[in-house]
């Protein structure tokens, strides 16, 4: 069930013109972006849709949506030598266009396999 919902929610936004939208509502909330290493060319633009945080408690702003939303331009393959992960759960939704993602996946002595 909860999948569905997702699937149907990337399906409405990430129609032309709701897309469009979020990306022009989200570009009044500008949020870090991220430059190279040499901070000469930007990989990413990010910007808030929804900041549900508050930082200064350090806890969700809200109760019944505790969550944050932002919106991710990438402009350029991530360059970076080192890999990393985020330690917590997010989701992703394509608004435009596509990226592929590659990730380093490992396969024990027992052959199961690990990211």
């Amino acid at each position: 069930m909860k999948e569905t919902f997702w699937r149907a929610f990337a399906v409405i936004v990430s129609r032309p013109c709701v897309a469009a939208w979020i990306i022009r509502r989200a570009q009044r909330t500008p949020y870090q972006h991220i430059t190279s290493a040499d901070g000469q060319e930007r990989y990413m633009g990010r910007w808030w849709l929804f900041e549900g945080y508050d930082r200064v408690r350090q806890q969700p702003k809200y109760r019944w949506f505790p969550w944050s939303v932002r919106v991710h331009h990438i402009l350029r393959e991530d360059r970076d030598r080192d890999l990393h992960d985020h330690p917590w759960h997010a989701r992703t939704i394509i608004l435009q266009g596509g990226y592929v993602e590659l990730r380093l996946i490992m396969i024990n002595p027992h052959g199961q396999v690990t990211e």
